[in-house]
């Protein structure tokens, strides 16, 4: 009997299956605020719509950074342009919120989702610090100015912190 039923009733998992979409985790970095805390979801920031362009920052002319913005050139870098705009939508989300580099010319993680890593690197080598908000910007020149198709690589200073270089990357490559 819960044979039968089984073999009716297991055509239809495709059916039912085929309207789910699952999102890739949306992870932030180390001491930045969690997704549960600010009410969201991976999902959210995946679908929510972009910022509007009047919210845009053009601040390269201002910041007069030692660091010339570059798109990545071997596309192994190259990731899912979609995994970098939910972290960049996350860290748009934390504005205010600092996020700072390390001493020592060491990198930390700002967020990953997917197959896309978000990190920043002091130029300096000192401890730095910018709002959260300007390296969303930095990662917005990237997904916006390095793209291949569906894919986007590159790094960019951060836009309140010219010495703050955000990298937007393949997980599997830096």
């Amino acid at each position: 009997m819960l044979a039968t039923i089984l073999l009716q009733t297991l055509p239809l998992v495709p059916a039912v299956l085929a309207g789910t979409v699952k999102y890739p985790e949306v992870v932030p970095g180390p001491g930045l605020p969690s997704l549960e805390s600010l009410g969201l979801t991976s999902e959210q920031l995946y679908t929510m719509e972009p910022a509007s362009p009047d919210t845009e920052v053009n601040a390269r002319a201002s910041l007069a950074p030692m660091f010339t913005p570059i798109c990545a050139t071997d596309s192994g870098a190259y990731t899912d342009v979609n995994n970098l705009m939910a972290c960049e939508r996350y860290l748009a989300r934390i504005g205010a919120n600092e996020c700072t580099v390390p001493s020592g010319f060491r990198k930390v993680r700002y967020c990953f989702a997917g197959d896309a890593d978000v990190n920043g690197l002091s130029i300096t080598g000192k401890s730095l610090t910018s709002t959260c908000a300007s390296v969303a910007h930095a990662l917005r020149w990237i997904i916006n100015n390095c793209r291949r198709a569906t894919k986007a690589a590159g790094s960019e200073a951060a836009f309140g912190n010219g010495d703050i270089i955000v990298t937007g990357v393949n997980r599997n490559f830096s």
